[in-house]
């Protein structure tokens, strides 16, 4: 009687703990729709689906699944080597504690059927070198891929939607509609609302970088360095290193030679 009676408790604590986890599960609809939620919470007077009041951990989960897919979906680029590169030598993965990397789902390539050395580019009045390059001479194409990386962590690419719902997260506390204001009024941002502005950061960071553009205009969630564009020329290319929109270091590397410093820019 006992041993039937332990038996039937193994097989129901199975059962419940493979429903759990069944629970627990990113469904494949749900994935595909990514994001499917619109809003974030971590408050919740009711626990949803998941068992839990907050859906920040479950956004991440299906996030992460939606990345592997990109990832296997993403086609064979020849200058994935060069974001690597790059991307290798100024990542500062051991400075972060966050979960996951974060990549931009997609790189601009402006491709040049000409040499475009520093050297051989004149210089526009108020513009940079790249901006003169690029206002005088037409490219030969501009491409896009997407960065594939193998890291220790996880990589999550940041699609505008994701950034969109992240963004929102945060911005929430520091847009609350003045009560009985004219529609569209919001009401001067208190200290309390920093506040719990700055509780949504800490908790997006354990997940990837969050970081507040400069003077506050913008979110960043893009691991260090982020880069965006690839210029390419027959001598070369130009890449940039970027520190969300604070600083960036600025490179020529000639094919088959060691980069040519071009500078930091810094706001």
């Amino acid at each position: 009687m006992k041993k039937a009676l332990l038996l039937a408790t193994i097989v129901l604590l199975s059962a419940l703990l493979g429903s759990i986890k069944a629970v627990a599960q990113v469904s494949a609809g749900r994935v595909i729709s990514f994001p499917s939620m619109k809003t974030l919470y971590y408050d919740s007077k009711y626990t949803n689906i998941y068992g839990e009041k907050s859906n920040i951990n479950m956004f991440f989960s299906e996030w992460e699944e939606w990345s592997q897919l990109i990832k296997k979906g993403a086609a064979p680029s020849e200058y994935n080597a060069i974001f690597n590169r790059h991307f290798s030598e100024y990542n500062r993965t051991k400075e972060c504690d966050a979960k996951y990397l974060s990549l931009p789902l997609r790189v601009k390539v402006i491709k040049y059927d000409c040499n475009i050395h520093p050297d051989s580019i004149k210089v526009i009045k108020n513009y940079t070198l790249m901006s003169s390059l690029m206002e005088s001479i037409m490219p030969e194409s501009i491409s896009y891929f997407t960065p594939v990386l193998e890291s220790e962590k996880k990589v999550l690419y940041l699609s505008p939607e994701a950034e969109k719902v992240l963004a929102a997260f945060l911005d929430e506390p520091l847009r609350v509609i003045q009560d009985g204001a004219p529609p569209g009024l919001i009401k001067k941002v208190s200290d309390k609302d920093w506040e719990e502005t700055n509780k949504r950061c800490n908790m997006l960071e354990k997940y990837i970088p969050t970081i507040i553009g400069h003077w506050g205009r913008s979110w960043y969630f893009t691991s260090y360095p982020q880069i965006d564009t690839i210029i390419v020329g027959k001598d070369g290319y130009y890449i940039e290193c970027n520190d969300a929109n604070y600083s960036g270091q600025r490179l020529f590397v000639p094919w088959g030679e060691d980069p040519i410093d071009m500078g930091w820019w810094i706001q």
